[in-house]
């Protein structure tokens, strides 16, 4: 499916009838999304971004996404596929998760997210926005999301609250949020991460 998704894209960026700056901003969005899924899923299970190897990403996707973000720059358009991209290319050129501009990724998720204020969005800058202020602040503002309801069915709203519990080291409340996710979880992959972050809870350091 992602493979389809990146040659449709680009056919849409190489066609004279349908190329401009989306289109290349969106062409950019999937090859970049789509380099880094063989450090994404393993054989066993889904792979937290922490853990991925970065090398078993795809360099030649990397290359060919950053090019269509460079020719989506060529107007003053700004789209949704724009920010979206923009963020997934911080994520490729970071060296670890550690060096990712987390304050960039924020300011972009600030602007996606006023285009675009959906809980999904809002929630992915709740979790940029721990990286730069803190897992407690985190915490507090997935809490207090608009439309945070339409989220308790969703896997990885439980897996975000769970890891930023765990990063702040409230044990007993990350394992309580965990569990959640996994009632919620829809496959044996999603399952497996939920039960591994909840053993997780259970070290003492």
């Amino acid at each position: 499916m992602a493979s389809e998704a990146i040659r449709l894209a680009l056919l849409l960026a190489d066609s004279r009838a349908t190329t401009g700056p989306a289109a290349h901003a969106l062409a950019a969005l999937t090859c970049l999304h789509g380099a880094r899924i063989p450090g994404r899923i393993s054989s066993q299970a889904l792979v937290p971004l922490e853990d991925q190897d970065r090398t078993a990403w795809d360099g030649d996707l990397v290359l060919l996404g950053l090019r269509h973000l460079g020719a989506s720059a060529s107007g003053s358009e700004v789209s949704v596929f724009h920010l979206e991209a923009g963020i997934a290319a911080n994520h490729v050129l970071a060296e670890s998760v550690d060096k990712t501009d987390w304050t960039e990724i924020t300011r972009l998720y600030d602007l996606l997210h006023a285009r675009k204020p959906t809980p999904v969005v809002a929630l992915s800058r709740a979790i940029a926005r721990s990286r730069v202020l803190g897992a407690r602040v985190g915490i507090e503002e997935i809490l207090a999301l608009d439309g945070r309801d339409r989220l308790d069915a969703y896997p990885f709203y439980w897996a975000a609250l769970g890891d930023l519990a765990l990063r702040g080291d409230e044990r007993t409340k990350a394992a309580e949020w965990l569990t959640r996710g996994l009632a919620c979880a829809r496959t044996d992959a999603e399952r497996e991460v939920f039960l591994r972050r909840i053993a997780e809870c259970n070290v003492t350091s």
